[in-house]
């Protein structure tokens, strides 16, 4: 837990200060703000000891996050605002600036994460954990890591295979120290590092700082070789849905924190009197990223954390509600029009038509078409009224799979390929239900996980839950006027232990990837198993969507958004009937892992997820959005009038925050990025401002020289045209 964490910090922070005042050459970093912040707020005379080492060079603060945070999971916002929130209190509190990156156990990297640390002015990138894969070898120790839009990081992972190195002649860049339990370095390990100082036929040990080393690493190797795109961890897959309630408080307080934002700058520009909230936001914040640490987001901790877990989130979700209810009314003051119908949900045209034949229910609202079977399966999936059939040949959609889920290592951590082989499809218990509910239709089934003849009732051990009922979920269809999506949505009373549940939809495609939403954009990952690093990404992390398609035709193309889901694995097998070629794509609805939570997931859950057929890129972001944030009871045409707006026919740049500066200016910080893996063009437009400039994560203006600089080939007044590279980020500072 959290407290303990902070006592662990004073103990190794109390043992390094120590051993820096009596061992001249030693030299420790250490990572992640929120820890020198506990000691600053819990143990001040040790951060003051702390800030003189600090100015000597000798306790070196590295990274430049708010903590060592899962990569994989955290939203764009969420992500940029580590290295915001980090590399800030660096500054504030020390008057330095990190230039590397420093995540040594996160399980795996995002695509996306080489440009989000360039653009908080990073330049260097460290790890370790790749050296844990599965099946394949990670072919470089130091390269080029090229993101998703181009952007490199000189990039290093220490060939020791730990990051709890005990100072052996098998060394190279080697962080040293006790992990984990905390206490950093030893006097015996100094001793052994002073011994291999300069000792004939072994390696020659110095203590320096990880700038001396990638300085040094620069100028010997900098043709280094490239590696493009994410950093798959081939272990510790089951993190992407262990703790679900734990997944789901981290996507309800990354949507609330966009609204927070958002709506108190409008406020604040459309209301002299209106004190945007800086001090409640960063402090909310704060609380988000902690929880995104990358043994508690990924559900790896033990029960306490993740109850302290979900008692914060419920924390962050009240006062940030109540910092959303104050700015919308005070929008409603300003334009003295109360409060009007969110005019962007395109969801209030059309009907629903729901017919009945042989026990099946049709459904359509003139952009979907599926038909449901007695069973409560999809049968049928069309975009419009004649859109071509993506449920593949006597198959059935939104099946409930559920699989026996014994990883050989760690529960929580890990699922692993053989998983696969024992598993069995759901069967509804009762009838079918039908019902209108305002202009929506609902199509009901329920499952159950007991059978008959299966003893369900035993214990693992003493104090156990126990499992008699089994599990019971509520598979409910909808489709509502104008949806483009038809929306699955799972009520689930879970009671299983070691085993995982599964939505799978078999899709008549030959899709030969999947696109899976990451930050600031998406990755397209391999379908086929053709290598090694091909089978070893058997479940994969998404954020809000995935998509397949075959070719490039209209309508052949299927996108699942999902309201909770990260872990999804998606596969093709082909057809016997008729030679074709059917690909699956599965949701990871919840897992049941004993260790280190042994209740783990027990409990009720609500799950929302939604099928677009005919999907493109930009309907499939539309649809996890929409999934994801809270309709809120305002004109949202007044974003455009009075806060920004990106003007350009089909243009592909996606504004993702709009906030006030955090020096408290006044100013809006305007991000947003190209959205779609192509070249986006645009004009954003900031009603009002007299100047808007291109500024760094940390809201510092950029010069044309920066790597982060975009083409712009107009700047005046309150407009500015944009011309975007792939899945570029582009942060705007607009001054009035």
């Amino acid at each position: 837990p959290v407290r303990e964490t902070v006592r662990k910090c004073a103990r190794t922070f109390s043992n390094v200060c120590w051993l820096l005042e009596h061992y001249d050459d030693l030299t420790f970093s250490c990572s992640s703000a929120q820890q020198y912040q506990w000691i600053r707020d819990f143990y001040p005379e040790l951060f003051e000891r702390i800030k003189e080492h600090v100015a000597s060079g000798r306790f070196i603060p590295v990274g430049g996050m708010w903590v060592e945070s899962d990569t994989n999971m955290p939203g764009s916002e969420a992500m940029a605002r580590q290295f915001i929130q980090g590399k800030s209190f660096f500054l504030r509190e020390f008057g330095l600036e990190t230039t590397e990156t420093w995540l040594p156990d996160s399980f795996g990297y995002s695509g996306a994460l080489p440009q989000i640390c360039a653009a908080a002015g990073n330049t260097n990138f460290l790890t370790q954990k790749v050296s844990w894969n599965q099946f394949s070898v990670f072919p470089h120790h130091t390269f080029w890591w090229e993101g998703i839009d181009g952007t490199t990081q000189y990039t290093h992972f220490p060939p020791a295979d730990t990051y709890n190195c005990q100072l052996t002649g098998h060394i190279a860049l080697s962080p040293t120290g006790w992990g984990d339990g905390g206490g950093g370095p030893t006097r015996e390990q100094l001793a052994a590092g002073r011994r291999a100082a300069n000792l004939e036929g072994s390696p020659k040990v110095e203590f320096s700082s990880p700038t001396a080393f990638f300085e040094r690493s620069r100028a010997e190797y900098a043709d280094a070789p490239r590696w493009n795109g994410e950093l798959y961890l081939e272990l510790h897959r089951g993190t992407y849905s262990s703790q679900i309630r734990g997944k789901q408080g981290n996507r309800r307080s990354e949507a609330l924190m966009h609204d927070v934002e958002k709506w108190s700058a409008l406020a604040a520009r459309l209301d002299d009197s209106f004190e945007y909230p800086y001090a409640e936001i960063n402090e909310l914040w704060e609380k988000v990223l902690l929880l995104q640490f990358h043994d508690i987001l990924p559900g790896s901790s033990i029960a306490w954390v993740h109850k302290e877990t979900e008692h914060n989130y419920e924390g962050i979700a009240e006062r940030g509600e109540e910092l959303v209810e104050k700015a919308l009314e005070a929008i409603a003051r300003a334009k003295d029009t109360g409060a009007g119908e969110s005019s962007g949900d395109g969801e209030t045209a059309g009907e629903v038509t729901c017919e009945e034949s042989d026990g099946c229910f049709a459904l359509s609202n003139g952009h979907v078409s599926a038909t449901i079977d007695a069973d409560g399966h999809l049968v049928s999936l069309r975009a419009g009224e004649s859109g071509r059939e993506l449920i593949a040949p006597g198959a059935k959609g939104a099946l409930l799979q559920l699989h026996r889920d014994t990883p050989n290592a760690w529960d929580s951590w890990d699922i692993d390929e053989f998983y696969r082989r024992i598993g069995r499809d759901l069967a509804a218990v009762g009838p079918v239900s039908v019902e209108r509910e305002g202009e929506a239709v609902h199509v009901r089934a329920t499952y159950e996980t007991r059978t008959e003849g299966v003893r369900t009732e035993e214990r693992p051990y003493p104090g156990a839950p126990s499992n008699g009922t089994g599990s019971r979920i509520v598979l409910t269809y909808v489709l509502a006027p104008g949806a483009k999506g038809l929306e699955v949505v799972l009520d689930v009373d879970w009671h299983e232990r070691k085993k995982v549940l599964k939505l799978a939809l078999p899709f008549d495609l030959r899709a030969a990837h999947m696109a899976s939403e990451i930050q600031f954009g998406h990755i397209e990952r391999p379908i086929p198993v053709n290598t090694l690093d091909d089978f070893g990404r058997f479940e994969t992390c998404a954020h809000r969507w995935v998509r397949v398609h075959e070719g490039d035709r209209a309508g052949s193309a299927v996108a699942l958004a999902n309201d909770s889901s990260y872990g999804h694995d998606v596969r093709r097998c082909l057809r016997e009937s008729d030679g074709g070629t059917t690909t699956i794509v599965r949701a990871t609805v919840i897992r049941a892992a004993e260790f280190p939570d042994p209740r783990a997931e027990e409990g009720q859950y609500r799950m929302r997820y939604s099928l677009v057929p005919g999907a493109s890129i930009a309907d499939a972001i539309d649809e996890g959005t929409r999934l994801n944030q809270v309709p809120r009871d305002v004109d949202h045409d007044l974003v455009d009038a009075a806060l920004a707006r990106i003007e350009g026919e089909g243009t592909s740049l996606r504004l993702q925050t709009l906030k006030l500066a955090e020096d408290q200016s006044g100013d809006l910080i305007v991000r947003l990025y190209e959205s779609e893996g192509r070249r986006g063009e645009g004009v954003v437009v900031v009603p009002g401002a007299e100047e808007i400039v291109a500024v760094d994560l940390l809201e510092r203006e950029l010069t044309e020289e920066s790597v982060l600089h975009y083409q712009a080939q107009r700047a005046d007044g309150d407009r500015i045209t944009i011309a975007a590279r792939p899945f570029q980020i582009v942060t705007l500072r607009a001054r009035f």
